[in-house]
C-alpha cells in the first residue's frame, strides 16, 4: 500500500531526475506501507491487551483515548510539521517563506497561546476558533472576502493580547506548493513567553500531533541556555525527530560573513550536542527573511541570492524528512502507549495482587481458628450452664415447697392443739384442707415464679450464644467486606412455656370407730385426742408438698432436657452454616488465586510480545532512517 502523502513532485527538475526520483519515491513509499504495516499491527496488540486485562475505569478511558487519536492519525492522510523556538526567534518568517508568502504577522510581542494550523487550500482562508464558543468560530475566505482582509484579521487576533487570550485555535488555509503534498504546519507559541502553559502546548503538539518538529534557534542568540533547557525538560523523548535550524544567518555581513557563519553553526552544534548528549548533530542554515524579499524585488546580490537558494534545497529536505517521520513518528506513539498500556496493567494487577494478600490476612484472621474446638467449647459452655441453671432452680424448688410444707404443718398443728375441747379439735382438725389449700396457691405461685426465672435464664443463655457467634460473623463481614446471612433458626423448644404443677388434694384421714364409741361412753382425754388427730394429718401434709415438689422437679427437668438439645441442635446448626460460608469464600479464594496467576503468566506474554513488538518498531525506525 503506497502512502498517498509520499507524492513528491518538483517542476523545477530535470526529466532524469525526476525519473530517478520517482524511482527513490515508489521504493520509499514501499518502506513506509511496510512499516505503517507494522505499526497497525502494534496497534492491534495494544487493544487486544487493553480489552483483555480489566483495568480501573480510568487507565481504560485513557488508552482508549489514545488508541482512537492515533488511528484517527494513521488514517489521517496529512503530515505535520511544528515549528519550534523562543519568543523573536523567527518562527512566523520562516513559515511565511515556506508559504511563499507574507501571511502570518510577525512582531515584537508575544503572539497568542493557541496553535496555529496552515493547510493547503485552493483559497485563501482563516478559522478563528475561541476558548468559550468553539462552536462560533469566525471564517473568512478568499471567494468571499479580499485577502487584505483576512492577513488584517490574523493580525488582528495575534498581536492583541486581550484578544489572543480567548483564542483556542487559528486554521489557516493556503495555496502553498510546499503544502500541496498534504503537510500542515504548526505554528507554537513561543515557549518562553511570560504567558503559563507554553511550554507543555508545543511538548504535546510535538508528542502527540506532529510528525517531525524543526527546533529555531536565531543566529544573534545561538542555542541558548534558555532552549537547550526546554529541550532537554520537555522535548526530550522527542529529539530525533527534530531538524535544527539556525535563523537569521543573512545578519552576518562583509568578508567575514562565512567565518563567522561556520563559528555561529560551529558554536550551536557544540552547544546542542553537550547540552542534549546527542553525536552529530546537523544544523540547517537559513535566511527565510531573503526569501520574502524576493517576492516583491528582483534586486537581489549574489550572496542573497545563494541563501534563497539555499533555503529551496533546505525546503526540499525538509520535504523529504518530514514525510519519513510520519511513519516514524506513528511507530514511537504506538511503542510509546505499549509500554504505558502494561506499565498500567502490571501495575493494576501488582496493585491487585496486594490487595488480594491483605484481604487473605484479614479472612484468615477472620475465621475462627480451630471449628472443632470452638465447638467443643461452646458445647461444653452450654452443659455446664444447664447444669448451673438445673441445680439452682432444683434448689429453690426444693427450699420454696419445704417451706410452704412447713408452713402448712405449723398451721394445722396451731390448730388443733390449741383447741381447748374434742369439738374444737375435731373442728381443727376438719379445717386442714382449708388451710392446706390457701398454701398450696401460694406455693403454685412460688414455683410458677422460679420456672418462669429458669426460662429466662434458658433464654439469656441462647442469646449470649447466638451474639457469640454473631460476632464470628461479624468478623467475616469485616475481613470479606461483603454482607453474610446470619442462619435463622426454628424457635421449639426454646419458646416452650412452662406451667407449674396443680397440686392434688390429699384425702382426710378418718378417725377410728371404736374410738368414737370409747369417746362416746367414756369421754376421751383432749390431749390424746389432739396427738391422734395431729398424727392423722401429718403424714399427709408431707406427702402432699413431696408430690408437689416432685412434680416440679420433673417439669423442670424435662424443660431443660428439651432446651439443651435444643440449643444443641442451634449450635449444630450454627456450625454447619459458618463452615458452608467458610468453605465457600475459600473456594473463591482458590478461584482468584487461579486467575490471578493465569493474568500473571498472560501478562508476561504480553511483555514478551511488546518487546519483540518494540524491536519491530525499531526496525522500523532504522529502515526509515535509510530511506533516500
Amino acid at each position: 500500500m503506497q502512502d498517498a502523502t509520499l507524492q513528491l513532485t518538483d517542476a523545477q527538475v530535470g526529466e532524469d531526475d525526476l525519473e530517478q526520483r520517482d524511482r527513490d519515491d515508489y521504493a520509499n513509499a514501499c518502506v513506509v506501507a511496510a512499516a505503517l504495516r507494522k505499526c497497525d499491527r502494534g496497534l492491534d496488540f495494544v487493544e487486544s491487551a487493553v480489552s483483555r486485562f480489566s483495568l480501573p475505569d480510568e487507565d481504560r478511558s485513557f488508552l482508549k483515548e489514545q488508541i482512537g487519536m492515533i488511528r484517527s492519525r494513521r488514517l489521517d492522510p496529512n503530515i505535520y510539521l511544528a515549528i519550534v523556538g523562543e519568543f523573536s526567534s523567527g518562527k512566523s518568517t520562516l513559515i511565511n517563506a515556506l508559504l511563499g508568502a507574507e501571511l502570518l504577522p510577525t512582531g515584537a510581542i508575544p503572539t497568542t497561546s493557541a496553535v496555529t494550523k496552515i493547510h493547503h487550500s485552493p483559497h485563501v482562508s482563516v478559522e478563528v476558533y475561541f476558548r468559550k464558543n468553539y462552536d462560533q468560530p469566525i471564517i473568512l475566505c478568499s471567494t468571499a472576502v479580499p485577502v487584505a482582509e483576512i492577513v488584517a484579521l490574523l493580525e488582528t487576533v495575534m498581536l492583541d493580547p486581550e484578544k489572543a487570550a480567548d483564542i483556542a485555535e487559528i486554521r489557516v488555509g493556503y495555496p502553498s506548493p510546499f503544502l500541496a503534498n498534504g503537510i500542515v504546519i504548526i505554528d507554537t507559541p513561543g515557549f518562553d513567553a511570560p504567558e503559563a502553559g507554553h511550554a507543555e502546548i508545543t511538548k504535546h503538539v510535538v508528542g502527540f500531533i506532529a510528525d517531525c518538529a524543526v527546533v529555531l534557534t536565531p543566529s544573534y542568540s545561538p542555542a541558548s541556555l534558555k532552549l537547550v533547557d526546554f529541550l532537554n525538560g520537555y522535548l526530550r523523548p522527542y529529539l530525533h525527530r527534530c531538524v535544527y535550524v539556525v535563523t537569521m544567518m543573512d545578519r552576518f555581513r562583509g568578508k567575514d560573513r562565512e567565518a563567522v557563519g561556520e563559528t555561529v553553526l560551529s558554536d550551536v552544534r557544540r552547544r546542542l550536542g553537550d547540552g542534549l548528549k546527542l553525536q552529530g548533530v546537523q544544523v540547517q542554515p537559513v535566511a527565510a527573511r531573503i526569501v520574502l524579499e524576493r517576492l516583491s524585488s528582483s534586486d537581489i546580490s549574489a550572496p542573497e541570492l545563494a541563501w534563497a537558494e539555499r533555503f529551496r534545497e533546505f525546503e526540499r529536505e525538509l520535504e523529504i524528512r518530514v514525510k519519513r517521520e510520519r511513519a516514524s513518528a506513528i511507530a514511537e506513539r504506538i511503542a510509546r502507549l505499549q509500554c504505558e498500556a502494561l506499565g498500567r496493567v502490571e501495575s493494576h494487577l501488582k496493585l491487585a495482587a496486594d490487595r488480594f494478600d491483605q484481604r487473605k490476612e484479614r479472612i484468615a484472621a477472620g475465621f475462627i481458628p480451630d471449628v472443632p474446638a470452638f465447638t467443643l467449647q461452646q458445647r461444653l459452655t452450654l452443659q455446664s450452664g444447664m447444669r448451673s441453671i438445673s441445680d439452682q432452680a432444683l434448689d429453690s424448688v426444693s427450699k420454696e415447697v419445704a417451706s410452704h410444707c412447713k408452713s402448712s404443718l405449723a398451721n394445722i398443728r396451731d390448730a388443733i392443739f390449741s383447741a381447748s375441747t374434742t369439738d374444737a379439735v375435731t373442728s381443727a382438725y376438719n379445717s386442714g384442707p382449708g388451710m392446706l389449700r390457701v398454701e398450696a396457691h401460694a406455693t403454685k405461685d412460688a414455683l410458677a415464679g422460679i420456672l418462669a426465672d429458669v426460662q429466662n435464664r434458658v433464654l439469656a443463655a441462647m442469646r449470649t450464644f447466638d451474639t457469640a457467634f454473631e460476632h464470628t460473623y461479624v468478623r467475616l463481614e469485616k475481613a470479606t467486606g461483603e454482607t453474610l446471612r446470619i442462619p435463622e433458626l426454628p424457635s421449639d423448644g426454646i419458646e416452650f412455656r412452662l406451667a407449674p404443677p396443680a397440686p392434688s388434694m390429699p384425702e382426710l384421714p378418718t378417725l377410728p370407730v371404736l374410738q368414737r364409741i370409747w369417746e362416746w361412753f367414756f369421754g376421751a382425754d383432749i390431749n390424746e385426742w389432739k396427738d391422734r388427730s395431729w398424727k392423722g394429718w401429718e403424714p399427709e401434709v408431707s406427702r402432699y408438698f413431696s408430690r408437689i415438689e416432685r412434680e416440679a422437679r420433673d417439669a423442670c427437668d424435662s424443660y431443660l432436657k428439651t432446651t439443651g438439645n435444643s440449643l444443641d441442635s442451634r449450635i449444630s446448626h450454627y456450625v454447619h452454616t459458618y463452615s458452608q460460608i467458610v468453605a465457600s469464600i475459600r473456594e473463591r479464594e482458590d478461584h482468584e488465586v487461579l486467575r490471578m496467576l493465569m493474568l500473571s503468566n498472560l501478562t508476561q506474554l504480553y511483555v514478551v510480545e511488546a518487546q519483540r513488538q518494540a524491536n519491530s518498531l525499531l526496525r522500523v525506525k532504522a529502515d526509515l532512517a535509510t530511506l533516500a
